[in-house]
């Protein structure tokens, strides 16, 4: 868990970029440094903040999510039949060799103190399947008029990324492997990309919602609030998140006219409400390799060179220089990377971090990051890397919590090759494939140590710590970016004894303390994984359920066919029959 000032940090920084969970889905410069923390968030503990809009590569897909504001005049609906499919619209799509378009961004705030806030980009963009993406964006000033923020450049036969930062006055220039090419585009994709945002809405339940007019031009509409939908507005870590993505079509042409989500919910903040939208498009421009290669670096201005070669050597060069900087693992490889990488160094007394220690000293914070960022290199290309796995659904899992590298036999992190085999790198960084049953049986040594540990018992303790903790029980206990970003999140905000006397201490004390109170809470959440895993059918309520609701479920599974074991709100435990089982969970909606 990080120190609340750490995560205060991150929470104020986030609200100051422009996608408090773009961090999350993006590649970093350092990586934004988040995500964001966005995804988004993060974002996002594995906290889902992943912030910093400083990082160029974060700001890449962020900004291409940021895409337009040219909100044009929209009549209302008329329910006439269509005859459109989205199929047939991909399709075309396909068809097209390169597009432009702009695009906008705009996020609003009513902060808890009822101090308003917000912020406001928009954006160009020159796609080509063939060459890549080019990107121009700016932000408005609160003096009037827009200031230029960056020129983004990805080149797809070149493998390069480069980023003209003009506040920064700083020249990014990433050589791409052939991993990391293949990642920039499925970052860029739901930003932008049109076939992308099509795919997006197909995965999703949608619906028809009939024709209109945009424009003077005849359009067809596409529509979906499914919350399994991935959006570029997606934040990991806002409470009662409601989402709305639109895609409208030309009749005619079968192309999008015109593509908007809005996302709502409310954050450590307040309530927040997001608007992105991508219109003005141009189909089948004509463009040339050369549209995509960056100009010379301007005068004034620092390069900043870099290689992303995402693959498993990559992970391990990482991960053996978290050893040398920070003297341990990183507790999360997902989280906002600046923040991450700074909380990690401010604690480090390593000769190496001691040595980058004296170099910082006397400069500004913000030279002192880019210094970290500079320094940390080969740390940021591992967290893009597991970033790529995340994206690419590997099924990703990393234990640098409880992991160290005397740990030879233990997993520090593990991703899918296929449905049968599983890469593993150890703590001492070898790695092995092993088979899913195999894996299972090693991650259950990471957390149920002695074996045996994962039972009724450490659930029950695992919910008491939550509530000595916090002062109540998390949301989900499904271990895992959510979770931990729920954990975290509500320690924050936590006024119990127990975190108020924690909050009191400092450096590597605090650190332990909080990780200490931290692993029972893990042992519990990983035990609801072992229930998922031998299919023992669980089911949890900590979202509606108190400690104070002595005949509400908190927590069930399966012993047999004819017999559930129910962890009750006040954490008294008794067997149950399937009918008693239900007649208790139905008692949980009224």
């Amino acid at each position: 868990m990080r120190s609340a000032d750490d995560i205060r940090r991150l929470f104020k920084n986030a609200e100051l970029g422009i996608h408090p969970g773009a961090d999350e889905r993006v590649f970093e410069d350092v990586l934004k440094a988040r995500q964001k923390m966005t995804e988004n968030r993060p974002a996002l503990p594995e906290n889902m903040w992943r912030v910093i809009m400083k990082s160029p590569l974060t700001k890449l897909a962020v900004a291409a999510a940021v895409l337009i504001a040219g909100v044009i005049g929209l009549s209302l609906w008329r329910t006439t039949g269509s005859g459109i499919a989205l199929a047939e619209v991909l399709a075309r799509v396909e068809q097209v060799k390169a597009w432009r378009s702009t695009g906008s961004y705009t996020s609003t705030r009513q902060k808890a103190s009822g101090k308003p806030g917000g912020f406001e980009a928009r954006f160009t963009i020159l796609g080509s399947q063939e060459y890549g993406f080019r990107l121009n964006g700016g932000v408005r000033d609160p003096n009037g008029g827009w200031i230029p923020l960056s020129e983004d450049y990805v080149s797809l036969q070149k493998k390069t990324f480069t980023s003209i930062n003009t506040p920064e006055k700083k020249y990014v220039r990433v050589k791409l492997g052939d991993a990391g090419a293949q990642a920039q585009q499925k970052m860029f994709g739901p930003y932008g990309d049109p076939v992308a945002i099509i795919k997006g809405i197909m995965a999703c339940k949608y619906e028809n919602l009939g024709r209109s007019t945009i424009n003077g031009v005849e359009v067809e509409g596409f529509h979906t609030t499914d919350p399994n939908c991935r959006s570029p507005l997606t934040v990991d870590l806002l409470k009662n998140q409601q989402l709305e993505v639109k895609l409208w079509v030309d009749v005619k042409t079968r192309l999008p006219v015109r593509s908007e989500g809005l996302t709502s919910g409310r954050d450590e903040g307040g309530n927040t409400i997001s608007h992105h939208l991508v219109n003005n498009f141009e189909w089948d421009v004509p463009v040339t390799a050369a549209d995509f290669d960056p100009p010379p670096v301007p005068d004034g201005y620092t390069v900043v060179n870099g290689l992303d070669d995402r693959d498993e050597e990559t992970a391990i060069r990482g991960l053996k220089q978290c050893i040398e900087l920070f003297g341990s693992y990183l507790f999360s490889a997902a989280q906002g990377e600046a923040e991450t990488l700074l909380s990690a160094f401010q604690k480090s007394e390593t000769p190496t971090a001691l040595r980058l220690k004296e170099e910082v000293r006397g400069l500004t914070e913000k030279e002192k990051r880019n210094k970290l960022a500079t320094a940390a290199w080969d740390v940021r290309r591992f967290m893009m890397f597991y970033r790529a796995l995340f994206l690419d659904k590997k099924d990703p899992f990393y234990f640098g919590t409880f992991v160290t590298p005397k740990d030879t036999d233990k997993v520090l992190l593990r991703w899918k090759l296929s449905d049968s085999e599983y890469r593993v790198i150890f703590g001492d960084l070898h790695a092995e494939t092993v088979s899913p049953e195999k894996l299972a049986e090693l991650e259950a040594a990471v957390l149920d140590n002695p074996p045996g540990l994962l039972n009724e018992e450490t659930a029950i303790l695992g919910m008491k710590q939550c509530v000595g903790l916090v002062g109540n029980y998390l949301e989900t206990i499904k271990y895992g970016e959510d979770a931990m970003g729920m954990l975290c999140w509500a320690y924050l905000k936590s006024e119990t004894p127990a975190a108020k006397k924690m909050k009191e201490l400092t450096g590597e004390q605090r650190s332990s303390s909080e990780l200490d109170a931290e692993k029972p809470i893990f042992r519990l959440m990983w035990f609801y994984v072992r229930l998922v895993q031998d299919k023992k059918d669980p089911a949890y309520h900590g979202k509606t359920v108190t400690p104070k609701d002595a005949d509400k479920v908190l927590m069930r599974w399966k012993v047999s066919d004819n017999e559930y074991r129910v962890i009750f709100g006040d954490l008294h435990a008794e067997t149950v029959s399937p009918e008693k089982l239900a007649e208790l969970e139905a008692a949980l909606s009224k």
